[in-house]
């Protein structure tokens, strides 16, 4: 199984019955083949994961917002 597939595959199941609040990911490789994007994160709302909202900046950054650690969350 490829790594990518298991960040959002598998983690994400497991991170979700777990109750975690929340999580991210970064992928830094050009093609985001990892991830199938450079940013990514899901929040919880009434027990099932919801996609986060990922901004593109006007200087090609991406940015997410972390309710849990109140801060953007940035990828140059």
């Amino acid at each position: 199984m490829h790594a990518g597939s298991t960040d959002v595959g598998q983690k994400r199941e497991d991170y979700e019955r777990l109750q975690t609040p929340e999580y991210w990911r970064f992928d830094e490789t050009e093609t985001a083949q990892h991830h199938g994007a450079m940013l990514g994160g899901a929040i919880q709302v009434d027990g099932r994961y919801q996609p986060a909202d990922i901004r593109d900046l006007p200087d090609g950054a991406l940015q997410g917002y972390s309710l849990l650690l109140e801060l953007y969350l940035p990828l140059e």
